[in-house]
């Protein structure tokens, strides 16, 4: 905002606030719809294509070159073991968000049987993630709706 409306004056505070809102209504991350509503208003379609490369090629660019790295240097032990402390590490850090999302869940056998039961179904047999959950939600839904209800 501070760049767009006070820097370089692309756009006025109201424009912004509005382009927000409608970013919000749309599916998938808000700083991407943004990004592309702006680069239509600014320069049309191909405002939006410009747009699109600098938010996405940057990082395409830092992966496909951690692949190129990788390829060449995976089989190396120094590069194993780095690998191998990355994982432990987002593995922690996997776990510290899901507790810090636990915590701020509702406390009741309900909750507990549903966690015990996607951990089962994930963890301990291998099932996929989204069939998984589109089974549980509705079923989460259903028990918390026939339990306000009750």
């Amino acid at each position: 905002r501070r760049v767009l409306c006070e820097e370089k004056r692309w756009i006025t505070e109201r424009e912004f606030a509005e382009m927000l809102g409608a970013a919000q209504l749309i599916p998938g991350p808000n700083v991407y719809a943004l990004n592309v509503m702006l680069g239509f208003r600014l320069g049309g379609y191909p405002g939006v294509a410009a747009c699109i490369a600098g938010y996405l090629g940057p990082p395409i660019l830092v992966v496909l070159l951690l692949g190129v790295l990788y390829s060449h240097f995976g089989d190396l032990p120094m590069v194993q073991k780095a690998l191998t402390g990355m994982s432990a590490a987002s593995a922690g850090l996997i776990i510290a968000t899901g507790v810090r999302l636990a915590m701020a869940l509702p406390r009741g056998l309900r909750t507990v049987a549903f966690l015990l039961l996607a951990f089962a179904c994930i963890g301990l047999m291998r099932l996929p993630l989204v069939p998984t959950l589109l089974v549980l939600a509705p079923l989460a839904f259903f028990a918390a709706w026939r339990e306000r209800g009750a």
